[in-house]
């Protein structure tokens, strides 16, 4: 059904006569009748009741006006919706994010994109780097925020956006260190060890440089976890600096002093997959966030 006749419809009832209707909607009384006949015939039943001096709508009629008037604002809605998702205003942002990320919403940065753009929804997947690398290339997320060392793929675009010391979190009640500032490599040697699978070839790797073997007293996926050993006294955790900030029982930490000994975060996105406005407006808070992000990073 054409949405003008509704349009129309709703004007005849509302001016209360189809003379003023007509002078509303610039069109000839007699084109006007003919429309609100072709409806009544298109429908089946009579709309109005009129006479030369009044019109009254009919039981069909009233149910019909309330009706109309719906799926106007209905169209007037979908419409302004189709538009607004176009320009990046209304939407679906799909973000993969590793577990601590998404624990301090991304640095703040998903509270001042929902500030920005209220209306977005989203959809969020928290998991550990690789997974979430597997997700961006099957397409269920848009973006991935990792945490490196991962491997990206060649059709992959990874950008840094943040860089971050490595550090030993402990109960100062059950482990303790000598001196201050930055702790040496060394002083870690004889020290049960926490930290989750990506990071144990780097630990071990790195110790050997210096001939050593650390004694890695656990290893598990999730940084969270990690922190709750470290909690617990097990150990000391070898984690990135970031991460303690979702401790609910905050640890003691040092910088560990070794170059090696770094993270990086990245946030990825496909090659010629073309990015919904939504995520072209993540991606645009984010440069403003990070305004050191790197160039592409070479995939390893």
């Amino acid at each position: 059904m054409d949405s003008k006749l509704l349009h129309n419809f709703i004007e005849i009832v509302e001016s209360g006569n189809m003379t003023a209707a007509s002078h509303k909607l610039f069109i000839a009384q007699p084109a006007l009748s003919n429309q609100l006949k072709r409806l009544e015939q298109e429908l089946g039943v009579q709309l109005l009741e009129r006479t030369s001096r009044s019109q009254r709508l009919t039981d069909a009629g009233q149910l019909f006006y309330q009706r109309a008037k719906d799926i106007l604002a209905m169209e007037s809605l979908a419409v302004k919706e189709a538009r607004d998702c176009k320009l990046g205003e209304r939407g679906m942002l799909r973000l993969g994010l590793t577990p601590s990320t998404a624990i301090t919403l991304f640095d703040g940065i998903l509270t001042r994109f929902s500030q920005r753009w209220p209306q977005v929804s989203y959809q969020l997947f928290e998991m550990n780097s690789g997974k979430l690398l597997q997700l961006l290339e099957t397409g269920v997320v848009d973006i991935a925020v990792v945490r490196t060392p991962c491997q990206f793929s060649a059709g992959m675009e990874p950008r840094i956006i943040s860089g971050e010391q490595m550090v030993a979190a402990f109960r100062p009640d059950c482990f303790s260190f000598g001196g201050e500032g930055r702790l040496p490599l060394a002083d870690l040697a004889e020290k049960p060890l926490l930290t989750i699978q990506r990071y144990e070839n780097l630990i071990t790797g790195t110790f050997s440089q210096i001939g050593l073997i650390p004694e890695i007293k656990c290893v598990n996926i999730q940084i969270a976890v990690t922190l709750k050993l470290a909690q617990s006294g097990l150990g000391v955790a070898i984690v990135p600096l970031s991460s303690l900030a979702v401790c609910d029982d905050p640890l003691e930490y040092r910088i560990i002093d070794e170059p090696a000994f770094a993270t990086n975060r990245a946030l990825v996105t496909m090659r010629g997959r073309s990015p919904s406005a939504v995520c072209r407006h993540f991606l645009e808070l984010c440069a403003e966030s990070f305004p050191a992000v790197s160039a592409e990073l070479v995939p390893q």
